[in-house]
């Protein structure tokens, strides 16, 4: 047999990592899409509870489809979807953790 590619294997490794740490967290948590941009949050590590509710109840109240036109009822799931894990400190604490996963995977690769 051939020997493997140490880099393959690196790589092979880090895959198997984020499936596990996805399966691990909630699975409705999506670390490609970032909620702090959705949410017009500017500093994501100084993010107060606080911060991340006023914003999203402006986003909320300006793309609310009672208040706007139909292309912004997909902007306001969005907005939602965002306060719903942001607004939520574990599924926050888990976001920013599979973020931080995403991270380091893509700078070993």
């Amino acid at each position: 047999p051939k020997p493997q590619n140490p880099s393959c294997l690196k790589n092979i490794r880090n895959k198997m990592f984020l499936k596990i740490a996805r399966r691990h967290f909630s699975s409705k948590i999506n670390p490609k899409i970032n909620y702090y941009e959705v949410l017009d949050l500017k500093n994501e590590k100084a993010s107060s509870e606080n911060e991340i509710k006023q914003k999203f109840y402006a986003l909320a109240k300006k793309y609310h489809p009672d208040n706007s036109d139909s292309q912004d009822a997909e902007k306001f799931k969005k907005i939602a979807e965002a306060y719903e894990i942001l607004g939520d400190k574990t599924k926050k604490d888990q976001y920013d953790e599979l973020r931080r996963i995403k991270e380091v995977s893509v700078t070993i690769n």
